[in-house]
C-alpha cells in the first residue's frame, strides 16, 4: 500500500493605512504604503506499508520463531536472514550470530576440540543460551547445524 499526502496552506493579508492629518489640518495619503503579503507552506508526506502484519513484541521465544520460520530455505552454507521472516510470531528484527568455521582443521587434537566444543553449543549449550538472553536455536536449525558439524574434517587428510 502507498500513500501520498499533500498540504499547501496559504494567507494573504492586506495591510491599509489610513490618511493622516497633519498639524495644519491637511492630510497626506498613506496609500503609498498600502501592501500585500502573500504566504503558503507546502507539506507533503510519503508513506510506503509493505504489508499490514500485527505487532509482535521482542522475546527470546519470538526470535526464535524468526529462525524456525527460515529452515526449510536454509541454504548448506547458512547465510540467510530471519530480519522480517514470514511467521506470524516471529520478532522482524533479528539475526543469527555467526561462527565461522573452516571445513578441514589439519592439527586433530585442534580439530576435536573445535568439533567437540561446536557439538556442545549445539546440546548443553543451548541450555545456556535463554540465561545468557539469547534465543536457542530452533530444532530444525540443529539438526542442519548437525549435518554441517559432520562435514568438518580434521586431520592432515
Amino acid at each position: 500500500m502507498t500513500s501520498l499526502r499533500g498540504l499547501l496552506p496559504g494567507t494573504i493579508d492586506r495591510s491599509e493605512y489610513q490618511d493622516s492629518v497633519l498639524s495644519d489640518g491637511s492630510t497626506s495619503s498613506n496609500r503609498d504604503r498600502h501592501f500585500y503579503h502573500y504566504g503558503t507552506t507546502l507539506r507533503g508526506s510519503y508513506e510506503l506499508t509493505p504489508g499490514v502484519k500485527p505487532f509482535v513484541e521482542a522475546s527470546l521465544d519470538s526470535i526464535t520463531a524468526a529462525a524456525a520460520s527460515a529452515a526449510s530455505n536454509m541454504p548448506a552454507d547458512f547465510r540467510v536472514s530471519i530480519t522480517d521472516a514470514a511467521a506470524a510470531d516471529a520478532y522482524p528484527i533479528a539475526s543469527f550470530t555467526w561462527l565461522l568455521v573452516p571445513t578441514r582443521i589439519k592439527d586433530a587434537e585442534k580439530g576435536r576440540a573445535m568439533k567437540d566444543f561446536l557439538a556442545w553449543m549445539l546440546v548443553d549449550g543451548q541450555k545456556l543460551a535463554p540465561a545468557l538472553q539469547y534465543a536457542p536455536l530452533p530444532e530444525a536449525v540443529i539438526g542442519l547445524e548437525r549435518q554441517a558439524l559432520d562435514r568438518i574434517t580434521v586431520g592432515a587428510t
